[in-house]
């Protein structure tokens, strides 16, 4: 799950001269029920994770990269590293 904060989202698409699709103009009350339907997700499945996307899109890049990163790494076998 990518977290953004309800204003900050809408402060992006402003500013990325994005239309508000029609889920978006449910208001902001709907739309934080929603973020906060995905965190319950996000806290209560074990293989949902969430990221926060504050920041620039390198920066969420970045977040999402160590996630995966961290996932994806095999951890070493002890008995290997004793022989």
């Amino acid at each position: 799950v990518l977290d953004l904060p309800v204003g900050q989202g809408a402060e992006r698409q402003q500013r990325e001269g994005a239309e508000r699709d029609r889920i978006e103009q449910e208001g902001e009350a709907f739309l934080e029920r929603v973020r906060a339907g995905y965190c319950t997700l996000s806290d209560e499945l074990p293989n949902v994770r969430t990221i926060d996307a504050r920041g620039t899109t390198d920066e969420v890049h970045q977040r999402i990269r160590q996630l995966i990163s961290s996932l994806l790494t095999v951890p070493t076998d002890p008995r290997k590293d004793s022989a």
